[in-house]
C-alpha cells in the first residue's frame, strides 16, 4: 500500500496515463499542453512531446514505438517515442477528442469525440478512413477488441454501442445504465465487456446478446 515513486513535471492536470507494454515506462497526458514519457522505475522524466496548442486529453501507445495524442481542439498528433519526433498532425474533429483506441497490428486508430462521431485513422499516413456516426451525445471512449475486428463505443446518452470495425455497421445498443458511460474495456475473452457509469455501477455484458450479466 505505499507510494513507491512520484513522478513530478506537469505544470496542469493530467488526465490520461498509457502503460508501456514494457510495463518499465508510461506516458501521460495534461492540460499543460504536453505529454511525458517517464521510467517507472526511476521517476524520471525521459521525453517531453510538445506541439499541441490546446489540452491533450487522451492518449494511446500503439505497439512498442508509437504515440497517438488528442486534443480538447479536436487536434490529432502521432509521436516516435524514441526521438520524440512528431510524424504527422491532423485536424481530426471539430470537437474536443474524448479517447483514443489502438490496434498496432493493423497500425490503426479509432478517436471518439464530442462532435457524436468516432473515427478510424491509418496510422502509416495519417489518413480518416471511416466515420462512425450513430450516438446522439457527446463519446467519451472506445475500445478494440483483442481481434482488432469489433469496436465499443459508450457516450453521455447513457448508451454503449458495438460497431463492426471494418464496414463500420452498428450492430448493438446496450442500454441499462442511467447516467453517462465513462469508460469500457474489452474481457480479455473477447466475448465480453466491461462498463463503468457516473451512475455509480459497473456492469459486465455479453456481447453476442447484448445483454447486462452482472452488475
Amino acid at each position: 500500500g505505499e507510494c513507491r515513486q512520484i513522478l513530478a513535471g506537469h505544470t496542469d492536470p493530467i488526465y490520461k496515463i498509457a502503460i508501456h507494454p514494457n510495463r518499465r515506462h508510461l506516458v501521460t497526458g495534461s492540460d499543460d499542453l504536453s505529454a511525458k514519457l517517464w521510467d517507472l522505475a526511476t521517476g524520471e522524466c525521459l521525453r517531453t512531446f510538445v506541439g499541441h496548442p490546446a489540452q491533450i486529453r487522451s492518449i494511446a501507445i500503439v505497439g512498442t514505438d508509437l504515440l497517438i495524442t488528442g486534443g480538447v481542439d479536436g487536434m490529432l498528433k502521432l509521436w516516435e517515442l524514441e526521438t520524440g519526433a512528431c510524424l504527422w498532425t491532423q485536424a481530426a474533429h471539430p470537437k474536443e477528442i474524448n479517447s483514443i483506441a489502438a490496434h498496432s497490428h493493423d497500425k490503426l486508430a479509432v478517436t471518439a469525440s464530442s462532435d457524436l462521431t468516432l473515427k478510424i485513422w491509418d496510422l502509416a499516413t495519417g489518413n480518416c478512413l471511416q466515420t462512425f456516426s450513430g450516438h446522439r451525445d457527446r463519446v467519451l471512449t472506445c475500445a478494440i477488441n483483442p481481434a482488432g475486428t469489433l469496436l465499443i463505443s459508450a457516450c453521455t446518452g447513457y448508451t454503449i454501442k458495438l460497431w463492426d470495425l471494418v464496414t463500420g455497421t452498428c450492430l448493438k445498443t446496450l442500454t441499462g445504465h442511467t447516467s453517462w458511460v465513462t469508460s469500457i474495456v474489452w474481457a480479455s475473452d473477447g466475448q465480453t465487456i466491461v462498463s463503468g457509469s457516473v451512475d455509480q455501477t459497473v456492469r459486465v455484458w455479453q456481447i453476442s446478446t447484448g445483454e447486462c450479466i452482472r452488475t
